[in-house]
């Protein structure tokens, strides 16, 4: 653009010069012509700075690691001019690593017209990744004049896991799971110990619930719907912090959803026990299929604690209450006794990602099942998860 601009002002003195040296119309129409460039340019772009819009959506709201994640950018232009050159700036970060990166686009803009344009991102780490359309620059047809369009359009993609569901069918963890003396009044679910309600066979329902006695005597099919316990005796306790290095969070994420996969791939229902910032509150939400897991894991990610002050181990007695298997999934890296996590002995699965700990510290309890995973080390130590 500087030399533009040179050549530009160079164009203004031989316009002045040749006004001044040749007599006629022609010498003055030029110099008026070459002196109204940048006020019709100008107007051009306070035009378009008004009239052009940028919007930025993501094709899925969640996507696995290192898997590429596919954005669509559209750009509106309301104009009748177009401008064959224009760069947007696009800056995107993961929430756990709070890495800034920056990537520009040059893109010409089409007048009257809605376009869309496509590009792929990937995370190496679980977390939320957060893209923003930061701006575009557009420039005027000789680059004499530029003009910034701030945007600050945001989308963002929730990073599962990569976990191959194979490993369920090697390892397969033996759990007992109390009966709940509680069953929901106003749902069905999968719990065979109660009948909820006896009801005329509709296209969708197990034709192995089929109720043969009864659809005899009715001469029409009649299906059982089991009842729905109100209260899980597993319950999953994610207690992640954003304190210290990546790798420790985003392996303690890993094993959380393992863990809570491998429930459901045994079909056991169970409970995950987290703190919600948004009321403040220990919340214990059932997970009794996959999409409740991921609507949970979104949750979780988006209450994802920076202080310890929360740490689920302050309230460990209450959460433990009437459960028979917890497992408790940490990453803490604060230094306190946890030997008071386990003196009631509801715990019995602890599983810590965090190099400085030792099993030496919990070596008077014999029940409990420790597991210590080295950070980034997830897949490596798969079978003392999930055995």
């Amino acid at each position: 653009m500087i030399i533009t601009k040179i050549i530009y002002f160079i164009l203004i003195i031989i316009s002045i010069l040749f006004y001044m040296l040749f007599i006629g119309d022609f010498s003055l129409y030029l110099m008026v012509f070459i002196l109204s460039i940048p006020i019709l340019f100008g107007i051009i772009i306070v035009i378009a700075k008004f009239n052009i819009k940028l919007e930025i959506n993501s094709a899925s709201l969640t996507s696995t690691k290192n898997e590429k994640c596919k954005f669509i950018l559209t750009i509106k232009n309301n104009t009748i001019f177009p401008f064959s050159n224009s760069r947007i700036q696009i800056v995107y970060k993961n929430k756990l690593s709070g890495i800034e990166n920056c990537m520009e686009i040059s893109v010409p803009i089409h007048p009257l017209t809605e376009e869309k344009l496509y590009f792929y991102l990937s995370s190496d780490y679980c977390g939320i990744l957060n893209v923003k359309v930061k701006s575009i620059k557009i420039y005027d047809y000789i680059k004499l004049f530029s003009c910034k369009i701030n945007s600050n359009k945001t989308s963002s993609v929730y990073i599962m896991p990569d976990i191959n569901l194979d490993y369920f069918d090697y390892y397969s963890k033996s759990i007992e799971n109390d009966d709940s003396e509680t069953y929901s009044n106003s749902k069905s679910g999968d719990d065979p110990s109660e009948i909820f309600e006896l009801k005329e066979y509709i296209s969708g329902d197990n034709f192995n619930r089929i109720h043969w006695k009864l659809s005899l005597i009715h001469d029409k099919f009649i299906t059982k719907h089991f009842s729905q316990p109100t209260d899980s005796a597993i319950v999953v306790i994610p207690d992640l912090i954003l304190k210290g290095s990546i790798c420790s969070i985003d392996t303690a994420i890993e094993i959380f959803y393992a863990v809570s996969l491998n429930l459901l791939h045994n079909s056991m229902p169970f409970e995950i026990c987290c703190y919600n910032k948004k009321i403040k509150e220990i919340e214990f939400i059932d997970i009794i299929n996959f999409d409740s897991l991921i609507s949970t894991f979104i949750m979780l990610m988006d209450n994802l604690l920076d202080d310890d002050f929360y740490s689920l181990t302050n309230k460990i007695e209450e959460i433990c209450l009437n459960k028979s298997e917890v497992f408790f999934i940490t990453n803490n890296n604060v230094s306190f006794n946890y030997q008071n996590l386990f003196d009631d002995n509801s715990v019995k699965n602890f599983i810590f990602v965090n190099d400085s700990f030792s099993k030496s510290q919990f070596k008077y309890f014999n029940n409990l099942n420790i597991a210590e995973i080295p950070s980034g080390k997830f897949h490596e130590n798969i079978e003392k998860i999930l055995k």
